[in-house]
């Protein structure tokens, strides 16, 4: 397999078997959330290393060698702070989109992934060429990310709107609230810190499908889908494009 595919390729088996095993395994134990946690340590991971050369790269560049601001401006903990936020912004929508997904959905997840780790490694090559590694691949990680994030939200949201199954429970509620709490009820009666964390996202769920079922408030379902449908294709796309450049790091892939 030529080298270049070879990251692609890594980068979605990745992502597949911890979303089989987290589908597999989610009705029967808490542990079942290890899998995502993994994928999202790997992102976690990624946008510091992305994050904290790109800053040192800055600051050589702006201050003079022997400046005692070396010493204070290290980047650290904003670094920090942005990169845990993303990755567990992932593990979430993550965990519940997968859930909901059907053989459509998850095959637009794939694809989505399989590409955005493709146009990681081919725009940071091309980048190689005229900037310095940190720039190369902070930029490629931001291309790759419009570029599939922007391709891929309209597809998602035609599949979801246009296959989404609509459950009676749902669309016989009275209320906005009767509606959410229908949506938790899906959750696992075993309770416990997934379910905990599942449970704003099962309400959201929910109260957009009984939005969607009302005359009245029509015109919110096809907005509340697009919107939804926008925010996990670009945090997909950023997460592949992240996975796709440790993955290529572990492998000792090198670009000239």
């Amino acid at each position: 397999m030529p080298a270049r595919l070879a990251t692609p390729v890594l980068t979605l088996c990745l992502a597949g078997a911890a979303t089989a095993v987290w589908r597999l395994l989610y009705p029967l134990t808490d542990w079942a959330g290890v899998a995502l946690g993994l994928l999202a340590l790997l992102v976690f991971m990624s946008n510091w290393q992305v994050g904290i050369t790109l800053h040192r790269a800055r600051l050589q560049a702006a201050l003079q060698p022997d400046s005692p601001l070396r010493h204070w401006l290290t980047g650290r903990v904003r670094t920090f702070l942005s990169a845990f936020a993303f990755a567990c912004a992932f593990l979430v929508l993550a965990a519940a989109q997968v859930l909901e997904a059907d053989p459509l959905e998850l095959t637009l997840y794939g694809v989505l992934t399989g590409l955005t780790a493709l146009t990681t490694c081919g725009s940071r090559h091309i980048l190689l060429r005229h900037l310095r590694p940190p720039f190369a691949a902070a930029a490629a990680v931001t291309l790759s990310t419009l570029i599939c994030g922007l391709i891929f939200t309209p597809l998602l949201f035609v599949a979801a709107w246009t296959y989404k199954s609509f459950p009676g429970e749902i669309r016989g509620a009275a209320t906005l609230a009767e509606a959410a709490l229908a949506g938790l009820r899906d959750l696992p009666p075993r309770g416990g810190w997934i379910a905990e964390a599942l449970a704003p996202i099962r309400a959201f769920e929910a109260a957009k499908l009984w939005l969607a079922t009302r005359a009245a408030w029509a015109g919110w379902g096809p907005l509340l889908f697009a919107a939804e449908s926008a925010v996990f294709s670009f945090v997909l796309a950023r997460a592949a494009a992240l996975m796709s450049l440790i993955v290529a790091s572990t492998a000792g892939s090198k670009d000239p």
